[in-house]
């Protein structure tokens, strides 16, 4: 989803989307590489809700259901069971692990709040269950928030905010822990780590890419925590930095050393982590999407594309109603907030957009179009062409399009924001697009780690409401097609064997041939 305001503007609600009330949230996250995106709004996140049989007082137990196409975890003994996150740790060989929070009612005003972590080995069909959080709360809002699982510290651990309650109640504390995936054990790294009003929640938490820090900012207090988890400390500088509803404000680096924070009437301001500011954007005029900068995957660079006036002529409203800008100008700042160099249209009739990075790279795929107008219609893209562009020196090489991924020799594929999946041949500057493919314009979710043998992705028909799952491989150039029903359920890669959705259903992929 998209929004767009004026740089000046702080509330950042010039317009908003038909989803407006969607906002994006990431209730899971894989073991790959790259470091997990910083969480939006996470009181919202969307928690899946599991069949169940109500025992109240009865510890959560799990057991396996056999199918023919694979098995499902069935959740017993349990009141109100979501799925909260999903993670799959970058070594297949360790079980994957599903987050778990029951909400039982224990009188007009409170809830009894509890956390599992239910932990799945698809090799032998086995599971285990490790209790993690059992509480009394009068309101969860807070603690859907601080409930989250954080990333992985290596393959075999994961860091968890793990909630506990102050003394009064009046505020919920986060210890920050460890979580042995093998043997279940968790390892308290901070105590009382993040304190937070139980009105209040987070609304941004990234683990470092060198995951050895982890970053957290409320929303409304605006305070800003970093926790050195070798060190075991955690700081907070003293200004604070406040969000404002609907969205996160503060834009977080990849190695969470720096960010970006919109303010009144000046723009944006670069911060580090000791809230000392190194840089500010002015507000000069023009619309900008929401996140106004993206961040290169290696945190040396920030992109920010704009239009050159307020007015609100080259804002669209495409499918669904999400809204996108027609950019005309590009600017690339270095990781102190320097201009690095600058692209504007090189003709009113081009526009442009940043579709995405390449794979644990500083280069990435801009698309160029020009713009037909249609009456009662969103205008549509013409002349829609591809440039492979490196960010630290600006030079762009136009991809030339193939028709099938077979053709390219070396493809990369990254996921675009509008749902269509790039593979990318930078060697031989050549490119597919998933939508130009198949024809029509499916949301496609891809699935794989960058370095994986094989390319995955999962395409739904809505129509008739089924599946579809695609693996690629890249050294023969053969794609085996797995189907089931029903669609829509989101879904995580968890082997070669299977994935696994949103309702705790390991569905069984075809193999290659």
């Amino acid at each position: 989803m998209r929004r767009i305001y004026p740089l000046g503007m702080l509330s950042l609600l010039l317009l908003l989307t038909a989803a407006a009330c969607h906002e994006e949230v990431a209730p899971s996250q894989t073991g790959t590489p790259a470091p997990s995106p910083a969480v939006s709004l996470a009181p919202i996140a969307s928690a899946s809700p599991v069949s169940a049989i109500v025992q109240d007082d009865a510890p959560l137990t799990a057991r396996i259901e056999n199918r023919d196409d694979g098995f499902a975890v069935k959740l017993e003994d349990a009141s109100f069971a979501s799925v909260l996150q999903t993670v799959v740790s970058a070594d297949r060989n360790m079980p994957v692990v599903h987050l778990v929070r029951r909400l039982t009612a224990l009188d007009d005003v409170r809830q009894r709040y509890r956390l599992d972590l239910v932990a799945i080995d698809p090799d032998d069909r086995s599971v285990r269950v490790y209790p993690l959080v059992d509480l009394a709360l009068a309101d969860t809002y807070a603690a859907d928030s601080l409930a989250f699982i954080r990333g992985f510290a290596d393959p075999a651990h994961l860091v968890l905010t793990k909630l506990r309650q102050s003394a009064d109640s009046s505020a919920l504390l986060s210890d920050i822990a460890l979580f042995d995936i093998r043997s279940g054990k968790t390892e308290t790294l901070i105590e009382a780590a993040v304190p937070i009003a139980t009105n209040d929640f987070v609304a941004v938490a990234r683990l470092s890419a060198s995951r050895d820090k982890l970053v957290l900012n409320s929303f409304t207090g605006g305070k800003l925590w970093i926790a050195d988890l070798q060190a075991r400390t955690i700081r907070s500088p003293e200004r604070l930095f406040r969000n404002h509803w609907p969205l996160a404000n503060l834009y977080l680096s990849p190695d969470g050393e720096r960010f970006w924070y919109p303010v009144m009437d000046v723009g944006l301001k670069l911060y580090d982590t000791e809230g000392r500011e190194l840089a500010t954007i002015a507000a000069d005029g023009g619309l900008r999407e929401y996140p106004p900068l993206k961040w290169s995957p290696s945190g040396n660079y920030a992109l920010e594309e704009y239009t050159l006036t307020d007015s609100g002529e080259h804002v669209f409203y495409g499918e669904e109603g999400v809204a996108f800008i027609a950019a005309q100008a590009m600017r690339i700042y270095d990781r102190d907030g320097g201009v690095v160099w600058r692209y504007e249209q090189a003709s009113a009739d081009e526009f442009f957009e940043w579709s995405g990075w390449l794979p644990g790279s500083d280069s990435g795929v801009l698309r160029s179009y020009g713009l037909q107008q249609r009456q009662d219609q969103p205008p549509q893209r013409t002349n829609v062409s591809y440039r492979l562009t490196d960010i630290a020196s600006g030079s762009m090489t136009t991809l030339a399009r193939a028709s099938s991924l077979e053709q390219l020799d070396q493809p990369q594929a990254f996921a675009t924001e509008e749902g269509d999946i790039l593979f990318v041949d930078a060697a031989n500057a050549r490119i597919v697009s998933l939508h130009n493919t198949l024809g029509s314009s499916p949301y496609a979710e891809l699935l794989t780690a960058p370095d994986d043998a094989t390319i995955v992705w999962a395409v739904p028909d809505w129509e008739q409401q089924t599946t579809s799952v695609y693996r690629y491989d890249r050294s023969t150039r053969t794609t085996t097609v797995t189907k089931w029903s029903p669609a829509g359920n989101r879904l995580q890669l968890v082997d070669d064997a299977y994935t696994v959705d949103s309702e705790l259903v390991y569905h069984l992929l075809h193999k290659l041939p």
